[in-house]
């Protein structure tokens, strides 16, 4: 477990995303007001959105595998994030590009989490190497030695 991000075998991390999303989506649930509010500017909504839902939905994020169902699935919420603060229906024919064109965006939620990966990366590279992180984990012992591989803790 690495903030909060459960490792699975398969490396399968659709279950945690599905519920940071769902948290995340909870959370602009409950500021309606402020997205329905035409007293509040776009570019002040997207700093809610951000430091509110954008960052429920990326924590721990630097643990999950790159694949098409998660890029596919992290730009549907943040599209919908979007068209709730232009309040444009999901009905109404309009593109992801006009969308974001809109509101002047050109940086999206997956490369802010491919952002963290490799801060992360490049935080591991740097720490001394008798840190814990940076040596092979094989076992869940933390003071008997390892039979299946000989590393001993």
């Amino acid at each position: 477990m690495y903030l909060g991000s459960v490792f699975t075998q398969d490396n399968d991390c659709l279950h945690d995303l599905w519920a940071r999303t769902g948290k995340a989506k909870a959370v602009t649930k409950s500021m309606e007001n402020i997205w329905k509010s035409n007293s509040i500017s776009n570019h002040t909504k997207l700093r809610i959105l951000e430091a509110t839902a954008f960052n429920t939905v990326l924590y721990g994020c630097e643990t999950w595998t790159n694949s098409k169902e998660i890029r596919d699935k992290l730009l549907a919420f943040e599209m919908h994030c979007y068209r709730r603060i232009l309040q444009v229906s999901w009905t109404e024919r309009k593109t992801n590009r006009e969308i974001c064109d809109k509101l002047g965006i050109e940086r999206d939620l997956l490369q802010r989490a491919i952002q963290r990966k490799i801060q992360l990366f490049g935080h591991i590279c740097r720490m001394d190497d008798n840190r814990k992180i940076t040596r092979k984990p094989c076992c869940r012992k933390e003071t008997a030695r390892c039979r299946s591989c000989s590393f001993s803790v």
